[in-house]
């Protein structure tokens, strides 16, 4: 309700609005600004720590660390340039699979269930999945995909080592 008492505007700035708002409620004000940004044409500055609200509702997004800009731009291009350490869980059955000769970052095997570590610049999953289906049977693959918040810490790390 309001939201909808705010009068017509070009600029529409929100500092940390979502905080405290239930899931229900949280999705019906994405919804509102989603609408006013595509169909008013409102442009929509949204101040906040929970990533998961900017990545929800943000097309673009702005990285500020103490006062200076460390990236400005889409989301889609953050998280592909930024966010590429993956993690594969695989559930096999009998056979241990090799994946040695893999370009990957490291592995882990516990009770039929290895956890592969790879940076997604350096080789694909379809290589990593195709190497595994060959030498065993496989039960299960989980991939978790990287975050927001890990495309965020790499530019923060990147930017303490230079």
């Amino acid at each position: 309700l309001a939201m909808n008492l705010l009068p017509d505007m070009e600029l529409l700035v929100l500092d940390e609005a979502l905080v405290g708002i239930d899931s229900v409620r949280k999705e019906r004000v994405f919804e509102y600004l989603q609408e006013r940004n595509q169909n008013q044409k409102v442009t929509i500055v949204i101040t906040s720590h929970n990533l998961e609200d900017v990545k929800a509702i943000c097309r673009r997004v702005l990285v500020l660390h103490k006062g200076e800009s460390l990236y400005y731009g889409d989301i889609s291009y953050l998280l592909e340039k930024y966010a590429n350490h993956v993690m594969i869980k695989i559930l096999y059955k009998d056979t241990i699979p090799d994946v040695d000769d893999l370009a990957i970052e490291r592995y882990t095997i516990e009770d039929h269930e290895m956890t592969i570590y790879y940076n997604r610049n350096r080789i694909s999953e379809k290589t990593i999945l195709s190497c595994i289906l060959e030498q065993c049977v496989v039960r299960d693959i989980t991939v978790l995909e990287p975050s927001l918040e890990d495309a965020l810490l790499t530019i923060l790390n990147d930017r303490d080592t230079i």
